[in-house]
């Protein structure tokens, strides 16, 4: 007999509600669908029992309240998250019908027909012996105990397995409670957890399903006795006396057919028959600072503490706690009771002080429930009822293996965990059983097997180490072993073209962490913790770790400064790195550089010259000095060819074509990027050393030299190539650098909705990964694009900003651009000398020596600047100046621009066959791109100029007095008409 044909059978003792196929008793609290019970949490079940009972009536949300939590503050998310789980587990959407609906502003109303069925009591057979009440708060279980009960009534028998506090218990009762109609009733429920002696566990079970205890034999006895009895036998907590439990419930599942056995144990019972299901932890949300409420709620790690916290004290979950929530959830691995034990403390401590508990050992004495088993009242006792099982050897390396932070392989355990006194195979051995009693976790990837204590778990065994007198040791064997390790991958780097990716590279980054804090401290090897900074280095700028790359930087080099090494050179690489990213562009810098790229010139390490000299010249191209950074891009060229390594002619190549870019020879730099980009291995994690990932950086350049060049749609799909490769690669900087490029093009092209989807967002990153420059960079975007929809004071605000930030951390590149920008926003604003003031210090207050790509679109604005003003004889010769230099510079787009102002200039002159002959020619030249704001803007105007109708190109295409275009010169009565069908 299946589940659902045994409790199809089942009748109740009082009035049933019944709806669609659904049956519902209100005073057994149970939900039924053909005859199956719906596993349904007690809050939506509240819910839907006040629905139920006013039917076709809006139930305002305040009766819910004070229905479903009297007493209690809560947020309407709460009736939101559990009006959802009690639609799906109604079926709405899906075949079934729809029963409760919304009504906006009021409340909920259910909107099924429903009868009352009065029903006489027919008692079951059998009673269940043992079982303890019906869960009514778990959560996030739901499928799982589907699942099981699946597994029970086909394979027979079953061991629930895992950690200590994750549910394991709850569970068992809850499959127990949801299998009493397939049983009749026979469900028989035994609790090991307070037998302490062997000798009593026969006869436990044998009083517990009716055999008289006074058999000489009641392990021979149990079997026959069982034999024809069909029952469900629930075995809790054996881990403690598994020895005996496990040939006793092999012999009743070979020898008692009718009988089902679930077990719940920390480690599998390993005998016939037994199927094992592995406990997970409950879903606990990502590292994500934006996360919201609602959003925290979706996971049953965070349903659980909320409910929890919120029955102690009122605790009602805001966006402004629900990343602080997420990370108490992470830090105790969803293991429920940690979680129920911290949300009993949140009315005493809050939210934030739960956090910063969690870096202690006081939260493994936070007390529970006075009725729970003495080993659930504290985090400590669970903990002390694991480990006092353990032999002694198993105990010594579980302590060691506390040193380890996150994730560590067998062979790190292996070198740490032996010292002078075990050998290897002794603890692979022992991290074996550790294993299977559930007390250190197995992950398993691409790479191999990695294991993890739990961090609850870390935190009881690191104090015993610490009693043990250990500690120091064992850190120090960490310490050397992160050395060797993090030096082998930085060679492999440098040899290799394989990368295993962010997720990899994070696995390490814990325990270089903490092997560092204990290098540099009083108790610790300083030395050691020099070598550790520099193997840890290109770990930390791979991952854009900068301040914490910057903090072991300063902390190795006051050490071991001076002494002239290939120590040393690492060293002062990623302090500078880190520093121009965080900081800006120092003399600071400057320094750090200079030093690294001497020292590798001393010691003759070409390749690190190389990445020293990208670093040097990325520093230059930030500073504006661009010429300087032709001329390391230059130097680069012969160490490249000394090398006979792609790699490094590909970097050479990269620099090259970034330095022709912003020179303005965009002809070059496209050849220069197409070359770098055929020499490029398709991975390599050493190519981010300097800072950026340099085959993304010839990929946004050469995006941006594409669209200069009139070639738009290939722009964008060399720059969605680019954001591709960043993000496979997990880069923040580089990720952070496509965003810019990105807003950038769509600003160009004329997708402003598409820039304002994203702006917002890259701002937020670049500050989160502390990208000073980056920020600064953004921020003006953001006012250049504030200026294009039309908000000028908002456009001038954040233009101000960036260029105040941008000067502080001496970053010049995008001066010039966003001057420009500040410029045509101070002639919106009726500030004509200041705007004039502003675009001549975009245009480097005339000097020539300071070339820049941007310069033909700085002429263009001047002229616009001019003309708005009726000066059209000097705004005629800054466009004249304009288009020779982008002719010169190879730029087809600003020739467009500058092209359509002139034109636009003539015609309202009345020289429309000259302004045709300027603007008709730029305009063939294009292949592509005609959807772009600035071709469909240029043939709007070919198409009034082409009809002759001078007066219809005065009023749709001038300026309204007093005011200016926006930065793409084109009004928006032009835009609006490009837009239009041709009348």
């Amino acid at each position: 007999m299946n589940i659902m044909d045994a409790q199809s059978k089942r009748t109740f003792s009082t009035d049933l509600i019944c709806f669609g196929h659904f049956r519902l008793s209100v005073t057994e609290r149970i939900l039924e669908k053909g005859g199956v019970r719906v596993r349904l949490g007690s809050r939506a079940l509240d819910i839907l029992i006040a629905l139920v009972e006013r039917p076709a009536e809006v139930v305002s949300k305040k009766e819910l309240f004070a229905r479903v939590w009297p007493d209690l503050v809560v947020d309407e998310g709460n009736i939101r998250y559990h009006v959802l789980a009690l639609r799906k587990a109604l079926g709405e959407g899906r075949s079934d019908g729809r029963y409760v609906t919304n009504v906006s502003g009021r409340g909920y109303c259910f909107v099924a027909p429903i009868s009352r069925v009065a029903s006489q009591p027919a008692p079951l057979r059998n009673l269940a012996v043992g079982l303890p009440p019906s869960p009514t708060g778990m959560v996030g279980r739901d499928e799982t105990v589907r699942l099981i009960c699946e597994e029970l009534t086909t394979r027979r028998f079953l061991t629930i397995v895992g950690p200590g506090g994750i549910g394991k218990t709850t569970l068992a009762i809850s499959v127990g409670h949801t299998m009493l109609a397939a049983f009749d009733g026979a469900v028989h429920y035994v609790d090991f957890g307070p037998l302490g002696s062997p000798s009593l566990v026969a006869n436990r079970v044998a009083s517990t399903v009716g055999l008289p205890v006074n058999f000489d034999d009641p392990v021979a006895a149990l079997p026959a006795f069982l034999r024809d009895r069909r029952m469900l036998l629930v075995l809790d907590s054996c881990e403690h006396l598994i020895e005996t439990i496990a040939p006793l419930a092999e012999r009743i599942f070979r020898e008692a057919p009718e009988v089902h056995i679930l077990t719940t144990s920390r480690e599998s019972l390993q005998v016939e028959g037994e199927q094992v299901h592995r406990l997970d932890p409950l879903a606990f949300p990502p590292d994500d600072e934006s996360l919201t409420a609602t959003q925290a709620l979706t996971f049953p790690a965070v349903q659980l503490f909320v409910e929890r916290a919120a029955a102690q004290g009122g605790f009602q979950l805001n966006n402004a706690d629900a990343p602080i929530v997420g990370k108490v959830c992470r830090r105790l691995d969803g293991i429920a009771l940690a979680l129920e034990l911290a949300a009993g403390r949140v009315d005493a401590y809050g939210i934030r002080g739960i956090a910063s508990f969690l870096d202690g050992p006081c939260r493994l004495l936070w007390q529970g429930r006075r009725t729970a088993s003495p080993r659930h009242q504290t985090l400590s006792a669970m903990l002390d009822s694991s480990y006092n099982l353990l032999p002694e050897s198993e105990r010594l390396i579980f302590r060691r293996l506390s040193v380890f932070v996150g994730a560590f392989s067998l062979e790190a355990a292996q070198f740490v965990a032996a010292g002078d006194i075990l050998e290897s195979e002794q603890v692979a051995e022992a991290i074996a059983g550790l294993v299977t009693k559930s007390l250190v976790a197995v992950e398993t990837n691409r790479t191999g097997t990695l294991y993890r204590l739990l961090d609850t778990t870390r935190a009881y065994v690191l104090a015993k180490m610490i009693d043990s007198g250990e500690r120091n040791t064992i850190a120090q064997r960490h310490a050397i072993h992160y050395r060797e390790f993090l030096e082998r991958i930085e060679i492999t780097s440098l040899t290799c073209s394989k990368n295993d990716g962010a997720a990899e590279r994070w696995r390490h980054v814990s325990n270089a962490r903490a092997a560092l804090e204990w290098s540099f401290s009083e108790q610790g090897d300083k030395e050691l913790g020099t070598a550790l900074a520099a193997a840890s280095a290109p770990h930390f700028l791979e991952l854009s770790l900068l301040t914490e790359c910057r903090f072991w930087m300063e902390r190795a080099i006051a050490e071991h400064g001076g002494q002239g090494d290939r120590r040393e050179m690492a060293l002062q690489e990623a302090l500078a790195v880190s520093l121009m990213f965080i900081k800006g562009n120092s003399d600071e810098v400057l320094a750090a550089l200079t030093t690294a790229l001497s020292l590798a010139k001393v010691l003759e390490l070409l390749y690190h010259q190389m990445r020293l000299s990208a670093a040097h010249h990325t520093f230059l191209v930030r500073i504006g000095d661009f010429r300087g950074a032709a001329a390391v891009a230059e130097q680069n060229v012969a160490v490249a060819k000394m090398t006979s390594d792609p790699t490094a002619m590909m970097m050479a190549d990269w620099m090259l074509g970034v330095s022709h870019h912003l020179l303005g020879d965009q002809a070059s730099a496209r050849k220069h990027c197409e070359t770098a980009l055929k020499q490029a291995p398709n991975q390599n994690s050493s190519l981010i050393r300097s800072g950026y990932d340099q085959r993304i950086r010839a990929l946004l350049t050469l995006a941006r030299v594409l669209w200069l060049g009139g070639f738009a749609n290939c722009a964008v799909t060399v720059a969605t190539q680019a954001l591709h490769q960043a993000t496979a690669l997990d880069h923040p900087v580089s990720l952070c650098l496509c965003g810019i490029y990105r807003v950038t093009l769509f600003l160009w092209t004329g997708e402003w909705s598409e820039a304002d989807r994203i702006i917002d967002g890259l701002i937020a990153y670049a500050e989160k990964y502390s990208l000073r420059c980056h920020h600064a960079i953004c921020l003006g975007l953001k006012g250049e694009l504030s200026l294009r929809q039309g908000d000028t004071e908002a456009g001038l605000r954040l233009l101000n900003g960036s260029l105040d930030a941008l000067e502080a951390v001496q970053h010049q590149t995008m001066t010039p651009v966003f001057a420009s920008d500040l410029a045509i926003g101070l002639a919106r604003a009726g500030r004509p000398d200041e705007a004039d003031a502003a675009i001549d210090k975009a245009m480097g207050s005339g000097d020539p020596t300071r070339p820049h790509f941007y310069h033909p679109e700085i002429m263009r604005i001047k002229g616009e600047l001019l003309a708005s003003r009726q000066h059209s004889s000097e705004a005629e010769s800054w466009f004249s100046r304009s288009l020779d230099l982008a002719r010169e510079q190879s730029a087809l787009a600003w020739e467009l621009r500058t092209a359509t102002s002139l034109a636009h200039l003539w015609a309202r002159q009345g020289r429309g066959d000259e302004a045709t002959r300027v603007l008709r020619p730029v305009y063939d030249r294009f292949t592509e791109g005609f959807d772009t704001f600035d071709l469909r803007s240029a043939e709007c105007l070919l198409d009034k100029l082409k009809e002759d109708c001078l007066a219809a190109v005065q009023m749709d295409c001038m300026p309204a007095r007093g005011s200016l275009p926006s930065p793409t010169i084109v009004n928006r009565h032009s835009l609006n008409a490009a837009r239009s069908p041709a009348k």
